[in-house]
């Protein structure tokens, strides 16, 4: 057995690395660092309090999503394991630090993995119906005050939420309670995810609270890049950065980098592109975007990280 003294020096060693990357990735950006100089004070102030909604939505949303099954966190969980989850995706691709979360809950809450990865599938399913739900009525907005349509991210967008539709109609309505049985142990976790989904039907009044907050996440975070593009000399049309906000949103449900780096920064530039915007300069942005949501990431994940996890038997 691991005496409780080595056990604490892991965890605070697995921090100190998790800090020296984190200056590491800022110092080999140093640039931004410095850029960030050159923006106005207020802008700056409106964009770290931009990054700290962006977490307490996300927190209320994973809050909510957990109350489904009988799980109910406070404010220093729901907003802790948000800023900390955020902060390991940064060290292991394809949003990795869900298993820190995942592992949390088991230890602290008991919470079931297959019920952790039904939270996550609805959560994906909500949010990027919330994405393309958006990105269509901000294209609305966008053509009655300048009567110009984008006809490609509004096809694409319609058949993203017809996507999100048949999903819900598949895996919620009518695959409810599997009674299917397999020896092959896989299959049957397969089986027993699609059912913790049917819990999400018989809830819709926090169903109803997670859209919300996930519409309020997509406003927080297009106001952090609508500064950003501010800070740079870019006046756009606030409506614009929302509708790339929702397009990123939906692309980065699968991660591929840690922390999508270099992925959110390419795809804000492609998307940009397509609304006027050269891609250079929205590349500029994102990175500046990016910067500020880093350092408020490490400096609030490292707080609560090491508060939550030191719990931990």
């Amino acid at each position: 057995m691991i005496s409780n003294s080595i056990r604490i020096a892991i965890k605070y060693f697995l921090l100190l690395i998790l800090l020296f990357f984190g200056f590491l990735y800022l110092y080999k950006n140093i640039n931004l660092v410095q850029a960030l100089k050159s923006v106005p004070p207020k802008y700056l102030i409106i964009m770290i309090s931009s990054t700290y909604f962006i977490f307490l939505a996300n927190g209320l949303n994973f809050r909510y999503l957990v109350s489904v099954f009988g799980i109910h966190l406070s404010y220093k969980e729901y907003f802790g394991l948000t800023v900390s989850n955020t902060m390991f995706n940064y060290y292991i691709p394809a949003k990795g630090g869900n298993i820190t979360r995942a592992y949390y809950l088991k230890q602290k809450q008991s919470f079931q993995y297959k019920n952790y990865l039904s939270l996550l599938g609805g959560d994906y399913i909500l949010n990027i119906f919330v994405s393309a739900f958006v990105s269509l009525v901000l294209i609305g907005l966008v053509y009655i005050t300048k009567k110009i349509f984008y006809y490609k991210i509004f096809f694409v967008c319609g058949i993203v939420l017809l996507i999100c539709f048949l999903i819900y109609a598949l895996a919620v309505k009518y695959l409810l309670h599997f009674s299917f049985k397999s020896k092959n142990n896989i299959i049957s976790y397969l089986v027993q995810i699609i059912n913790g989904l049917s819990e999400f039907n018989k809830n819709p009044q926090i169903i109803f609270k997670v859209l919300i907050t996930n519409i309020c996440l997509m406003i927080f975070l297009g106001i952090r890049l609508y500064f950003a593009f501010l800070s740079i000399g870019i006046d756009s049309d606030f409506f614009s950065i929302l509708i790339i906000q929702s397009l990123v949103s939906i692309s980065m449900i699968v991660s591929i980098t840690p922390g999508n780096l270099g992925v959110k920064e390419g795809l804000i530039g492609a998307f940009s592109s397509s609304l006027g915007v050269s891609m250079p300069d929205a590349i500029f942005a994102a990175s500046l975007d990016r910067i500020i949501a880093i350092i408020c990431t490490f400096v609030l994940g490292f707080y609560y990280s090491r508060g939550l996890y030191s719990e931990l038997k």
